[in-house]
């Protein structure tokens, strides 16, 4: 655990020190914050702790208060929380480094930071003024756009997530029997699905997935058949030895014939060859 907090204290100065040199030249910023600042651009940690914090979140909701799975799932579980108080440790390091790297202070309000609400602002200020709007002014233009592609976002995951709750149930009502947790395993599956889902329903690419199945067994049938229909048009290949013993060849029957087809029909050639 000790690890997990140096490294997350260390991830996360690094990444505040970042953030603050993108605005170095401001009067506002401390010297100490501005000394220890480097040119590297934040923009992206930026999105990637914001990805960290969606994980999380949705980690923690569906997780709650359950103990751990027990068995082969325990592991995963184990693993995943780690990942969770990993990013979290990781992002209230960063955080804090930029409150201590800038002072306090945010240079764009000159108001005390105290929380992550006060260093997400600071963040979204930095973004506005990277794109060369003013932080003050268009904050609040920012805000609702931020606010609206995050409900549009929100909006088309549950859309999502509805199409696949209705398509799962529509599939379990047609086909009872089908186990969702095989299907989405089969490779062969997962195969003919790709590119389909999407465009038509779970059902209907299950119900082509199935035709493809068994048009696939049919050509599989259909050429035993005909191996077995060449075999038997081949001189003596398949007589039994009842058969081999009454089967009568003439010279160029045996002459066609191959190795193995003369040894499981010698007897018959050789009471054959006294009649040539």
């Amino acid at each position: 655990m000790d690890e997990t907090k140096n490294t997350a204290q260390t991830s996360g100065e690094a990444n505040a020190s970042a953030a603050v040199g993108e605005i170095a030249g401001t009067d506002n910023v401390s010297s100490a914050g501005t000394e220890t600042a480097s040119e590297a651009n934040f923009s992206d940690n930026t999105s990637a702790d914001k990805g960290s914090e969606a994980k999380i979140s949705k980690g923690q909701a569906a997780e709650g208060e359950k103990s751990a799975p027990k068995g082969e799932k325990s592991s995963e579980y184990a693993r995943r929380r780690r990942e969770a108080e990993q990013a979290k440790a990781i992002k209230e390091a960063e955080e804090k480094a930029i409150i201590r790297a800038l002072g306090g202070i945010n240079p764009f309000t000159e108001e005390e930071m105290k929380d992550s609400h006060d260093v997400a602002e600071f963040l979204e200020m930095q973004e506005i003024k990277k794109n060369g709007g003013d932080p003050l002014s268009d904050f609040a233009k920012h805000r609702k756009e931020r606010e609206r592609e995050a409900a549009a976002e929100k909006a088309r995951e549950q859309d999502a997530n509805e199409r696949m709750q209705k398509d799962l149930s529509e599939l379990t009502d047609a086909y009872p029997d089908v186990n969702i947790d095989e299907l989405v395993k089969d490779e062969a599956f997962n195969d003919y699905a790709d590119g389909k889902l999407g465009r038509k329903s779970l059902k209907q690419v299950y119900e082509g997935y199935l035709g493809f199945v068994d048009r696939q067994r049919r050509l599989a049938e259909n050429k035993a058949a005909q191996t077995l229909a060449n075999a038997k048009a081949s001189p003596g290949a398949l007589s039994s030895a009842g058969e081999s013993s009454e089967k009568h060849f003439t010279r160029d029957e045996v002459k066609a014939m191959n190795a193995k087809q003369i040894h499981e029909n010698y007897d018959a050639i050789r009471r054959s060859m006294t009649k040539w």
